[in-house]
């Protein structure tokens, strides 16, 4: 069945939270891969102008209304004259049990670590104190676990590190 729901070559699927007894199957259908573990962020405040409100004109503003109306947090940061799009969930990690935001969606991880500062001047009053994305973050202070919730995908492209917008983790929760 799986197969026949992939068939299509010109299209990539995404597994964003595969069950371990499935790894090897997704491997045999040909997934592969992308994120192999997950950054907790911790950024001091800083510059940047963070916004609640969705710029008309930007490319992404469909997707930030849409996960708006999940329930989600869509913002926007100004920061040395580039605008970049987020999505985040709030979570709370296991242990310690620390408030972060999730990132759902950014255009790249080089977006976030541009922005991290404003963002934990936005976030640190309303009692959150840092932030998950897929992957690897260095630059910024962080803390790395391989083999947590790892992604897979099928297809052309690669998945964005930090996109996991429109995905089972954003809608289901």
């Amino acid at each position: 069945m799986i197969a026949a729901a992939t068939k299509l070559k010109h299209v990539t699927y995404l597994n964003a939270s595969p069950a371990p007894h499935t790894w090897r199957t997704l491997q045999a259908q040909g997934f592969e891969p992308y994120n192999f573990g997950r950054s907790a962020i911790f950024a001091l405040p800083g510059r940047g102008r963070v916004s609640e409100t969705i710029p008309d004109d930007l490319p992404e503003a469909q997707l930030l209304h849409d996960h708006r109306k999940l329930g989600w947090i869509s913002l926007v940061v100004e920061k040395n004259g580039v605008v970049s799009p987020f999505v985040f969930k709030p979570r709370i990690l296991d242990k310690p049990p620390v408030p972060v935001m999730d990132v759902m969606f950014t255009r790249s991880p080089d977006d976030l670590r541009r922005s991290a500062p404003a963002l934990a001047r936005y976030f640190l009053p309303r009692g959150c104190l840092g932030f998950l994305i897929d992957g690897d973050m260095e630059g910024l202070l962080s803390h790395y676990v391989e083999g947590n919730e790892p992604r897979n995908f099928k297809g052309p492209h690669r998945p964005v590190l930090g996109d996991l917008a429109y995905t089972e983790k954003v809608i289901f929760g």
